[in-house]
């Protein structure tokens, strides 16, 4: 119940934004060009723009605000994603290995991946097995190659 309270209040404070986005192109470009910049790096653009929100977050995924997704937790607003991603970028690199704990939807964990080029190895771990199940489907819509072989 405490979810969807957060959540109605987060629809009502964002719906005053002019930003309503359909695309992961138009939410990059808010990240990268809007008024608050949160992509600095071609890597970091490259690397969402290859992973669809939609599949990861059931409702809303290409508004930048948190969603909520099973076990009462949410996927992080695209902002934290490209925050991490740039934080992350020089050590993301084709080889590298990262541990992703709590991977949740499995969005970040598809997108470190994406910054290696998909020629690394990235872990996640998740400890409730009904987010694991859900990221773990998420994942294998579009990237289950990562999972088969285990990158």
């Amino acid at each position: 119940k405490n979810i969807i309270i957060f959540f109605i209040l987060i629809i009502k404070m964002y719906n005053n934004q002019p930003y309503i986005h359909n695309s992961m192109k138009e939410l990059c470009d808010e990240l990268e060009y809007g008024n608050e910049k949160w992509i600095h790096s071609k890597k970091v653009r490259d690397a969402m723009m290859q992973v669809d929100r939609a599949d990861f977050a059931p409702t809303f995924p290409y508004q930048n605000f948190p969603q909520p997704i099973p076990c009462s937790v949410v996927i992080s607003a695209p902002l934290l994603h490209a925050y991490c991603l740039e934080a992350l970028k020089n050590y993301l690199t084709e080889g590298s290995r990262a541990l992703d704990i709590g991977f949740g939807s499995g969005y970040l964990t598809v997108a470190m991946s994406k910054m290696m080029n998909d020629k690394g190895c990235v872990i996640g771990i998740e400890h409730m097995k009904e987010l694991y199940d859900f990221g773990i489907k998420n994942i294998c819509k579009r990237h289950k190659n990562l999972i088969d072989n285990k990158k």
